[in-house]
């Protein structure tokens, strides 16, 4: 029986719908796997007839090389999902291949068959950005929920494959490889967080199990995750070894393992190696990657690398003089390997957090540094996304609004898993006024760092208040306090206690951000938040006013 080309199709009960990308059974969803979606997709397409093995591995993997194994576990996972245990739905025609035994109706049949070369890949390619709609569908129910509900079970499987990327231990005597550990850990995250088709956990979050030798059962649990990357490097003289395994996180098996020897000096390119393999290793869980952009552009130049390391963890103290040695670093990692974008990109955010955090000397010249410094980045580096962040955040923080948040979309495209990218974005489109788009970010960002950090919460919490959903900004600014250390929350605080009228809270706060920050006043918190529309300006600092901030 041929079926013809439709969004949907119904059998035994079942619902598989190509527009969403799911499956339901009388309207309950049940979750299977991408991939699998896209075979199961395939045979119901064509029920009653035999699809050759080799058909299906064009259509569903093209251009990869796929294991039977991969066509198996697929298969499996479909029959468990159709509770298909006489294999009576998806049979195995031996030796050729498989057949959707079932009877398939389509609610919005149109007679005309199809032909027979049209592969899955072209039809579900149309589907491929439906994956988007999961997470969203996610986000809004946490919302509902609220930020105190443990994040453990809320994840389906039907969203996305998982993973999260331990830091990689050193097993050797020599503390100066901790640096290469970090460095590659960090690097090895931010090439797989590119993956549109993944769920990467950010590195801030899985660097709780630093320095630990953690049950990734128990790891994958706790990060809601499928697959968890495990390292550990080793040196002899001029020599390093490197382990990694790729790991299932519901029963701790290895998926793929890989030993690399090299000299010291080639340590850089085992990245790309490490991650291309990582992704054969996935590729039962992958829909429709692209590996061409899949990679971090990197640098072969050892010192620059670990020099743009440093950088990265010197400004993320967020104060005068790590900024200032940050930059140096920047300059140092450049100045090795002068074609490298990255830390082009980090000298651009040095200027701009000196500008926007009331550091700098001579703010004209360090704000014509900040855009001197991204656009170079940019010419340098067209897909690199840190260029359009700094660029994007200059436009927007200079009034060049809409340019900027188109450069801030690029960088998100380019990096979907991002957390930097996605929150970044999330808290620009606040200032704007954009306030649903930047909370629908948010929740994103959440999903890729399930143990949240109280600067994304508190991100969460302005982006509420300016929401008018005063008592969930109030629990997010209190969460942040509880489990962070950056005084401006409590005037950010105290700014909503005074919006609802509480003005004894508001003032407690008040009194405890003065203590912390004796010199700060409202003009210094307001430049800061760059809010765009003056009427609003006006109204937050009247209510740090209020609140007892000194002007």
């Amino acid at each position: 029986m041929q079926i013809q080309i439709s969004d949907c199709f119904e059998f035994n009960g079942f619902k598989l719908d190509l527009r969403t990308r799911t499956l339901s059974y009388f309207k309950q969803d049940v979750p299977l796997r991408p991939k699998s979606f896209d075979v199961l997709a395939y045979l119901v397409r064509d029920a009653g007839t035999l699809i050759e093995k080799d058909e299906i591995f064009e259509a569903v993997w093209p251009g990869v090389i796929a294991s039977d194994e991969s066509l198996s576990r697929c298969i499996s996972d479909i029959r468990t999902a159709l509770d298909d245990k006489a294999k009576q739905v998806i049979r195995t025609i031996p030796g050729r291949g498989y057949q959707f035994a079932a009877e398939v109706a389509t609610p919005s049949a149109v007679a005309e068959p199809r032909a027979r070369e049209t592969t899955a890949n072209t039809i579900l390619s149309r589907y491929r950005y439906a994956l988007i709609a999961a997470p969203v569908f996610l986000a809004v129910v946490i919302a509902i929920i609220g930020v105190t509900i443990p994040w453990e079970g809320l994840r389906s499987p039907t969203i996305r494959p998982s993973l999260a990327v331990l830091p990689f231990r050193n097993d050797s005597k020599d503390t100066k490889i901790d640096t290469f550990a970090a460095g590659l850990t960090s690097d090895l995250n931010s090439a797989l967080a590119r993956i549109p088709e993944m769920l990467v956990i950010s590195e801030s979050t899985t660097r709780r199990y630093k320095d630990r030798t953690p049950d990734v059962r128990q790891v994958a649990k706790e990060m809601g995750v499928d697959h968890v990357l495990t390292g550990t490097v080793q040196n002899s003289e001029n020599r390093v070894r490197i382990s990694v395994q790729l790991i299932q996180g519901t029963d701790g098996s290895a998926i793929w393992s890989q030993r690399y020897d090299r000299d010291i000096a080639d340590f850089l390119q085992l990245q790309d190696d490490i991650v291309k393999n990582a992704l054969i290793g996935l590729q039962i869980e992958l829909t429709h990657g692209e590996t061409a952009r899949e990679l971090s552009r990197g640098t072969n130049n050892l010192e620059a690398w670990l020099l743009n390391v440093e950088a990265l963890a010197e400004g993320f103290q967020f104060k005068r003089e790590n900024n200032l040695i940050a930059r140096d670093l920047f300059l140092a990692a450049s100045k090795n390997d002068p074609d490298w974008a990255a830390p082009i990109s980090g000298i651009a955010w040095t200027y701009r957090e000196a500008v926007r955090r009331g550091w700098s000397n001579d703010v004209v010249a360090d704000r014509d540094k900040w855009l001197q410094f991204a656009q170079k980045c940019a010419q340098m580096d067209a897909e690199f996304y840190g260029c359009h962040i700094q660029l994007g955040n200059y436009y927007i923080e200079n009034n060049r609004i809409e340019d900027g948040i188109v450069l801030r979309e690029k960088a998100l495209q380019l990096a979907p898993n991002d957390l930097s990218a996605l929150s970044g974005l999330a808290w620009q489109l606040v200032l704007v006024g954009q306030v649903e788009r930047g909370l629908e970010l948010l929740q994103r960002a959440k999903l890729v760092s399930p143990i949240h950090p109280p600067w994304l919460i508190a991100t969460e919490a302005y982006a509420l208040q300016m929401d008018e959903k005063y008592d969930k900004a109030i629990e997010g600014f209190k969460y942040a306090i509880a489990h962070g250390n950056f005084p401006d929350w409590h005037a950010r605080l105290a700014a909503v206690y005074a919006e609802v009228g509480d003005l004894e809270n508001a003032r407690n706060q008040s009194r405890l951000f003065i203590d912390k920050r004796p010199n700060r006043k409202i003009s210094d918190l307001t430049r800061i938040l760059r809010i765009q529309d003056p009427e609003r300006t006006k109204h937050y600092a009247e209510l740090l006013e209020k609140a007892g901030i000194p002007n």
